[in-house]
């Protein structure tokens, strides 16, 4: 029969595990709602706790008495997939972030001038476009 030592550390592995892929699913369910928060204090607590839920779970695993009831491999199997996605994520969220300064260009100023190369090689510039209504949208692809 498993000791507690065992359970607790099944236990903080699981956990571990659970709150990192709730954290991705909630995080990319507000991408894809167009509402990422400007700093994801929240998220990246919350992977904190994933990733430390991950190593106590090795150290409560390491210190069980008994480790013929599939400790330490099913927490040294999850904890590195807690630690590592609680990692990846953190590191993610320090890749290219959204600057916090107000638009240069605000709705209704004139367009700056600019140019730029078309998709097919051709040369572009802003000028060709004076006098008309134009929307010009940029996505920032860091991806």
């Amino acid at each position: 029969m498993p000791t507690l030592d065992v359970w607790w550390s099944w236990a903080l592995a699981g956990l571990g595990v659970a709150v990192g892929l709730g954290v991705w699913v909630h995080y990319f369910w507000r991408v894809s709602q167009e509402r990422v928060p400007v700093r994801p204090v929240g998220h990246a607590a919350a992977m904190v706790f994933a990733g430390l839920a991950g190593l106590a779970a090795v150290l409560a695993g390491l210190s069980a008495p008994n480790l013929a009831w599939g400790l330490p491999w099913l927490a040294l199997a999850l904890a590195p997939v807690s630690v590592g996605n609680a990692a990846f994520f953190l590191w993610l969220l320090t890749q290219a972030p959204t600057p916090d300064t107000q638009p240069a260009v605000a709705v209704g100023d004139p367009l700056p001038a600019f140019a730029a190369t078309t998709h097919d090689g051709r040369a572009f510039s802003s000028a060709e476009l004076e006098g008309d209504r134009v929307l010009i949208k940029f996505f920032r692809g860091h991806w």
